[in-house]
């Protein structure tokens, strides 16, 4: 998953996340939502601010289980949460409780981008963000599908379109491909 940001709807940062454990079945079509950075108590332990309501609210990780900053901001009525971990590790934050589930999409990002979300906000005409998935088959199609390819020497190879699309050397100075990459034709794999 990602949380794709924009301020005054132009896209101004794109983040990785990990769903939370307890976060319920969440749509990539979800429409995107002002940001709110949490200011009364960070960690969102106590309470989440009353201007979080329709908004997904910033917090940052520490003192308390994930699953109550998450409640805490549902109970104010935001519609999401982003957890600022402490490192820039990634994990499925856990601690939620099966029999009153919440009932918002809550992600945790590493600190790294969690420190220049909230950076953003100094200099924002109005964040908001969506929640989006990483597109599995796109990638996989990417992984599968197989190329031939002829050099200039007439060599003769198949690659896979990502590793063509991750070889600097397949482009010039101007992300055209190379003259001796033109030559494709695509050839059906059979793996």
């Amino acid at each position: 998953w990602h949380v794709v940001v924009y301020d005054a709807g132009v896209v101004v940062a794109n983040y990785s996340t990990q769903k939370a454990l307890f976060s319920p079945a969440e749509t990539s079509d979800a429409e995107a939502a002002d940001l709110y950075l949490q200011s009364t108590g960070a960690n969102a332990c106590e309470k989440v601010d009353e201007e979080a309501a329709g908004k997904i609210v910033v917090v940052t990780r520490g003192e308390c289980h994930f699953n109550i900053k998450v409640q805490n901001a549902e109970d104010v009525g935001a519609v999401g949460v982003v957890v600022v971990n402490s490192d820039d590790k990634l994990f499925r934050m856990g601690g939620g409780n099966e029999e009153a589930p919440q009932q918002i999409p809550s992600y945790l990002i590493t600190k790294s981008d969690g420190d220049a979300l909230i950076g953003l906000f100094a200099d924002s005409q109005g964040l908001s963000a969506k929640f989006t998935e990483d597109d599995i088959k796109e990638r996989y199609l990417w992984k599968e599908s197989h190329l031939y390819t002829s050099d200039a020497s007439g060599l003769h190879f198949t690659n896979s379109l990502m590793n063509i699309a991750y070889t600097p050397q397949s482009y010039d100075d101007k992300m055209q491909l190379q003259p001796e990459m033109v030559d494709l034709h695509k050839v059906s794999s059979q793996s």
